[in-house]
């Protein structure tokens, strides 16, 4: 029985409308996930209902929505998308476009994933045609996708995310005939190729501009772009046609190993350094003993692999070079040694050049496995096994686009162990099922987070094996992608924290990530960015002037420290305020900042103060702050200029009294003693003319000292592109 799952959509959106779970596609998806037990099935199913829930209703005539899937590094975010394609047929969508990757590997590999797990590669009943420029552009054709239509059925298409492709569609679905369907566009990896890398010239990139124009043919669609490095899609212009309105985050299963297991507090378990001259792989010269000893593990792992009766794929993944001629010498290189091994290891027993590759690999199993538990099989039992494991272990694949370069899809994989040699290719989207042992020791030629973070292929769902796996890289390749769980950490906590404020993403103003010196967010041709300053003092000068509102900011100010238990009158020279000392920042969010009425402006956003607040609050350093209301007992006036802001609001220190002076005030930006501070100034308000607004009005100001900013960290934030 279908569950139907009840939505309540902003205003900004189409409306509120009901997703309807389990119909008959999600059914058919769901004996495809029967190895993920229930709880994790529904979260998947409830996570891509969600997304469709901030799209437009199917049922209406006309709509659009733009929104961002976030998930992690190797995670499920195809299954995630792929979910989304079912419950989108189910509930009334009648084309699904999915943009499927830029390179043929990924169109390929995602294509046929999603023809599996719908069952569309064995299924009769025909309710879903599938379509796809993997062969060739012209076999997406019109007369077909309008006589699928018509009779009723459905339509999945897939394409290369290439100009050429998308426009093609474009020209398609420009009929008046076809462009009415409700439409679902699934962008692969939004972040690449996808968005505009000429903004600074005032262009259009060529695949930005065919999606941008593909969009605009359809009287009712959405587009959902997925990816695990959000950095560019959240960095450019709101105005932008592909920034998103809103975001949904898809939370990893249960079982996931990403950045918090291998670079987190146990990464001594899993990473080891490729020290410094061991570093050009391509040059001549003797292979390097890091590399000697990650073959050592790698074998080692296939055999215990084998003998827990693990028969799944185990493999290497070899990462030095974007450089396709250094790809063909390292796996050169790497060939030799895997036929000289197998030579050797296929020896009789106690022959010397049997004995001679044992001694080195039985070294590596006591380090790495014996000396850690002896619940491991035995030497004895491994080195017997590695006879089959050399056995069954292909000489290395080159993934590249070079002319010799392979595409290691599932049905040209014939043995259990695998070793990979590749660059680019392997990157970004790309799964290497059973990936164990990850040698890289490819630097960024420019460090961008979102490029770098790609990179870690070695994430994924790998409990059962998790204890065999290593990653071999230089320290300060591993130190980046560590400062990189950070970053991470930083903006995931950031989109629960404005879900959990009810604020779109779309709202989120000013965008700020935090980032480690090395790094960019992503590319200068897409988004530029410039630090964020934290310290120092942050001042309101717009204030409320509806006489409504401002009465009730006045009101809620007054409610805020009545529910303070401990008040302080304090004296500064002849200023008295009102201090309610170490005040919870969760208590100055959720009864101050959250209830005040604000404008929207640039010099203040309650928004961005909750979430400098609450990046403060998680340093752990700062245990409340002092909020002061200031001079409770006098009437303090300013001028309001013709654009709405007020000259002056802190009072400045006496100029005509001594320091030495009891009396002498220093001014309302110097009695903070170094401590986060967050000032309540409630005033009236006059212009030039003596014209009155609201009796009173409330206007905030927030200091931060330099220390406390420094435990925050980096942070960066949108600026223009020149």
């Amino acid at each position: 029985m279908a569950e139907t799952f009840s939505i309540d959509i902003d205003k900004e959106s189409m409306g509120s409308w009901k997703v309807e779970l389990f119909g008959s596609e999600q059914q058919q998806l769901e004996s495809h996930f029967l190895h993920i037990n229930e709880e994790e099935r529904l979260k998947i199913f409830r996570t891509a209902a969600k997304i469709l829930e901030n799209c437009p209703d199917p049922k209406v005539r006309y709509g659009k929505r733009t929104g961002l899937a976030l998930g992690k590094v190797q995670s499920g975010k195809t299954a995630s998308f792929i979910t989304l394609t079912a419950q989108a047929f189910d509930n009334g969508y009648r084309v699904v476009i999915i943009l499927a990757g830029t390179k043929k590997n990924l169109l390929e590999q995602n294509t046929r994933r999603i023809k599996k797990q719908l069952g569309l590669d064995y299924r009769n009943d025909r309710k879903i045609a599938v379509l796809s420029t993997l062969t060739e552009i012209e076999d997406v054709r019109e007369p077909d996708i309008l006589g699928v239509l018509e009779i009723g059925n459905n339509v999945l298409i897939t394409i290369l995310k290439h100009p050429d492709h998308i426009a093609h569609l474009r020209r398609i679905f420009t009929s008046s005939e076809l462009n009415h369907y409700p439409t679902l566009i699934i962008d692969d990896e939004g972040d690449q190729a996808s968005l505009n890398t000429k903004v600074s010239k005032r262009g259009r990139s060529a695949t930005y501009n065919e999606i941008i124009e593909l969009k605009r043919v359809f009287n009712l669609h959405a587009y959902v772009a997925f990816t695990a490095t959000p950095q560019a899609n959240l960095l450019i212009k709101t105005i932008d046609e592909l920034s998103p309105e809103f975001c949904v985050l898809i939370e990893p299963g249960s079982g996931y190993t990403g950045g918090s297991m291998f670079h987190g507090v146990h990464q001594d378990k899993y990473i080891r350094d490729v020290p410094e001259v061991e570093i050009p792989f391509e040059e001549k010269g003797e292979i390097p003993n890091s590399f000697i000893k990650a073959l050592s593990i790698y074998l080692i792992g296939g055999a215990i692999r084998s003998l827990r009766g693990d028969s799944g794929q185990h493999s290497m993944l070899v990462h030095t070079s974007h450089k396709k001629d250094h790809h063909k010498i390292v796996g050169d290189r790497v060939k030799y040694l895997v036929e000289n091994w197998k030579q050797k290891l296929l020896l009789a027993d106690g022959d010397p050049g049997r004995e001679g590759i044992l001694s080195i690999i039985k070294e590596c199993y006591i380090e790495e496995f014996y000396c850690v538990s002896e619940e491991y099989p035995t030497w004895e039992r491994i080195k017997e096994q590695l006879r089959y494991e050399i056995k069954n272990l292909r000489l290395p694949w080159i993934v590249n686009s070079s002319k010799s370069g392979e595409v290691p899809s599932p049905d040209k994989i014939h043995l259990k162990n695998n070793i990979f040699i590749g660059g680019n290719m392997l990157d970004r989207g790309v799964t290497l099922d059973g990936l164990s042992v990850t040698y890289i020791t490819r630097r960024a030629r420019e460090s961008q987070a979102d490029t770098v973070e790609q990179r870690a292929r070695w994430f994924g769902y790998k409990k059962d094996y998790l204890d065999i796996c290593r990653i071999f890289a230089p320290v300060d390749v591993s130190t980046g992608f560590s400062d990189l769980l950070g970053h991470e950490d930083d903006l995931w906590d950031r989109i629960k924290y404005l879900e959990s404020q009810g604020v779109n993403v779309k709202d989120w103003n000013p965008r700020l990530m935090q980032l480690s010196e090395q790094f960019k967010p992503t590319r200068t041709s897409v988004a530029h960015t410039k630090e964020f300053k934290i310290s120092g003092w942050r001042i309101q000068n717009n204030p409320v002037i509806d006489d409504v509102l401002a009465q009730q900011n006045v009101n809620i100010v007054t409610s805020f420290f009545e529910g303070i238990k401990t008040l302080e009158k304090r004296e500064f020279g002849r200023v008295v305020h009102l201090v309610a000392p170490n005040c919870s920042l969760e208590y100055i969010i959720n009864e101050l900042l959250q209830k005040l009425h604000q404008n929207k402006q640039r010099d203040w956003d309650n928004i961005l103060v909750q979430e400098l607040l609450s990046r403060i609050d998680k340093t752990g350093r700062v245990i409340g702050i002092d909020v002061i209301l200031m001079r409770p007992n006098e009437q303090s006036k300013r001028e309001l200029n013709e654009k709405g802001f007020i000259k002056n609001l802190m009072q400045g220190k006496s100029v005509r009294i001594s320091k030495d002076n009891p009396n002498f005030y220093p001014g309302d930006r110097d009695i903070h003693n170094n401590r986060v501070q967050l000032q309540i100034h409630i005033v009236s308000l006059h212009d030039e003319n003596k014209n009155s607004y609201p009796p009173k009005t409330v206007l905030l100001a927030l200091y931060i000292p330099e220390a406390v900013a420094s435990e925050i960290g980096r942070l960066v934030v949108a600026s223009e592109i020149k």
